[in-house]
């Protein structure tokens, strides 16, 4: 399953956002819409779903202009955190790569201005923190992207490093008392007892095989709120 967390502010409280898209359900007239799954204290599952039609214009061999109408289903799902007041992140799930045109139905829905930012997501904390979780064993690093390493006064490199184990103390060793940026990083472990192949990216981005949603929202919850 691939994420993408992103920051996201509205002068709106949770019960108000929750009544605001209950009521904009999706239809031919609109064009797009909305559909809540669950609610429960401050997290809401819900689903986007929006018809896009472009018209194509062709121009035949005697000349003639044609117009082709052609129609697509955009469909994914979304939560919604609140971590304080009129502060939220968003997760949209498997989405296409453009979101613009669903943060601005958003904010035509909820009939207020909502700004968003991009998430500064410290993989060195979720790496703590993973290892520290109850009920996850065995995480490994299998592969990290750092940036802004200093090689001497003149020069910086951005490099991906690939090892079986100790990645994070090979890089210390070799690069001592950097301030280096984690950009990426791929990570393995058991969550009750199921493997779980985790890719993260400090943008918020995440790429997830196996069930490993609850954790990583608790960590979002309890580290973007402090």
């Amino acid at each position: 399953m691939k994420s993408r967390w992103i920051n996201f502010s509205v002068e709106l409280d949770l019960s108000k956002m929750i009544q605001n898209i209950g009521k904009r359900s999706f239809s031919e007239i609109q064009n797009f819409g909305f559909e809540v799954f669950s609610v429960e204290n401050s997290f809401i599952e819900a689903s986007y779903t929006e018809k896009v039609t472009r018209i194509e214009k062709l121009v035949l061999p005697d000349g003639t202009e044609i117009e082709n109408e052609q129609i697509s289903i955009i469909n994914f799902d979304f939560a919604v955190i609140q971590l304080q007041e009129n502060k939220y992140l968003i997760e949209v799930i498997s989405a296409p790569r453009s979101i613009k045109s669903f943060i601005d139905n958003l904010e035509r829905t909820l009939a207020t201005p909502v700004f968003i930012s991009a998430l500064h997501l410290k993989i060195d904390k979720l790496l703590h923190y993973l290892n520290e979780y109850d009920g996850i064993s065995n995480v490994n690093i299998n592969n990290i992207s750092v940036g802004n390493l200093k090689i001497n006064e003149n020069n910086s490199a951005d490099i991906q490093i690939k090892s079986r184990k100790n990645i994070l103390e090979a890089l210390n060793d070799k690069f001592p008392n950097q301030d280096y940026l984690l950009k990426k990083a791929k990570v393995s472990f058991f969550y009750k007892y199921h493997n779980v192949s985790l890719v993260v990216s400090n943008k918020g981005a995440f790429d997830i095989v196996g069930e490993a949603r609850e954790p990583l929202i608790k960590f979002l919850m309890n580290h973007l709120c402090q």
